[in-house]
């Protein structure tokens, strides 16, 4: 069985993202996706919601315009005729102060 993708889910996201269109990523999820970040975990799509809008609120730098170190992990599955996000982990590495 061979399996196509419209668009690379990547670049989907950090378009939205990008654009602040919470409700663009959120479409990316399925509906009891779980979000592991910095800031807790948010399960289901009105918690997502929430916190995208916040990340997106408060992040300086585009998502792709450089380099993030940190420890990420997307799981997805295929749902109907689709490919959904259904676990996000995403951590970013502290720089060490001198």
């Amino acid at each position: 069985m061979e399996f196509h993708f419209q668009q690379p889910r990547h670049e989907s996201w950090m378009r939205n993202f990008n654009a602040k269109n919470t409700d663009g990523i959120l479409t990316l999820y399925s509906e009891n996706a779980t979000v592991v970040s910095e800031a807790g975990t948010f399960d289901g799509r009105s918690h997502r919601k929430e916190e995208f809008r916040h990340s997106t609120g408060r992040s300086r730098w585009w998502v792709g315009s450089e380099l993030h170190l940190g420890q990420y992990l997307i799981v997805m599955e295929r749902i109907g005729n689709n490919w959904k996000i259904v676990q996000h982990f995403s951590m970013n590495v502290r720089r060490a102060t001198q």
